[in-house]
């Protein structure tokens, strides 16, 4: 069923911001909640993987409530590391890089993933380490493609505000 502007999703993710911005308002409060917040997150994703199949049967539905609970902990716990992640090199190299990142990422993902899954099983590990070379391929291509200029031009181009607001000149004065 096709919804206008993806919409249910929306709604899906409203509860998150409402959440995110209870949050950020009690910032002074997080030094405190990020030991809790890492260790439930980790227990969370232990018994997701572990017991995924008993929580999805079980009476109150426990497989939601995680799936509820675990991107407001993820949240809580890069918030709180907000001034450490700010400095990192390799974050601004991936923030200046980011939209070459999203356009070719899911090809490079699908293609690594074609040939890893030809060699080796499924598992959490192996999409963990699929994803992450997905990611610095990725990076590559994108610092690669920005070298060969004329490349850069064509995949990426850069308008700016002041070409959107002139009319090009006609030759001959008409």
């Amino acid at each position: 069923m096709y919804v206008p502007f993806a919409i249910s999703q929306a709604f899906y993710f409203i509860l998150y911001g409402i959440v995110s911005r209870w949050i950020i308002e009690q910032h002074f409060r997080m030094t405190k909640i990020l030991p809790l917040a890492v260790v439930l997150l980790i227990g969370l994703t232990l018994v997701y993987y572990l017991f995924r199949k008993q929580l999805a049967s079980s009476f109150i539905n426990l497989y939601a409530i995680v799936n509820l609970i675990m991107p407001i902990l993820v949240f809580i716990v890069i918030y709180s590391l907000r001034d450490f992640l700010a400095k990192s090199r390799i974050l601004k190299i991936i923030g200046k890089y980011s939209l070459q990142i999203y356009l070719l990422q899911v090809f490079v993902l699908n293609a690594i993933t074609m040939v890893v899954l030809h060699f080796t099983q499924q598992s959490l590990f192996m999409g963990f380490v699929v994803y992450i070379i997905s990611i610095l391929a990725t990076l590559a291509m994108a610092v690669l493609i920005e070298k060969i200029s004329w490349l850069n031009r064509i995949l990426f181009p850069q308008i700016t505000p002041n070409a959107l607001l002139t009319v090009p000149k006609r030759k001959n004065g008409k």
